[in-house]
């Protein structure tokens, strides 16, 4: 009975302690989450002074009419240009990432 209630309390203090710091918890796990984000960016792709041609919006198995259609995009020169984008192709798109796009 004793085994039960120590191990109740600790996980009563673990709790406790989880509910009072639980802004600070949520801070970190949304910074960790902002800097993977931002750093996820392949700027190789940018800077190689390739031509690169990139098929976005190609990877829907199912027609799914709140999805973008395909475009292509051409990498060159450092710069980053979309080639004929729908309307809905533009917000859809990720620009922090245009080596998975």
């Amino acid at each position: 009975m004793k085994k039960i209630a120590a191990v109740a309390g600790v996980i009563a203090i673990v709790a406790g302690g989880g509910w009072l710091m639980r802004e600070r918890i949520l801070d970190r796990i949304m910074q960790h989450q902002i800097d993977r984000t931002l750093t996820r960016a392949d700027e190789s792709l940018l800077t190689d002074g390739k031509l690169h041609v990139v098929l976005c919006g190609t990877a829907a198995a199912l027609p799914d009419a709140h999805r973008a259609g395909p475009c292509p995009a051409i990498l060159a020169n450092g710069e980053f240009r979309l080639i004929g984008p729908r309307p809905d192709s533009v917000p859809n798109f990720d620009p922090l990432n245009p080596a998975h796009a």
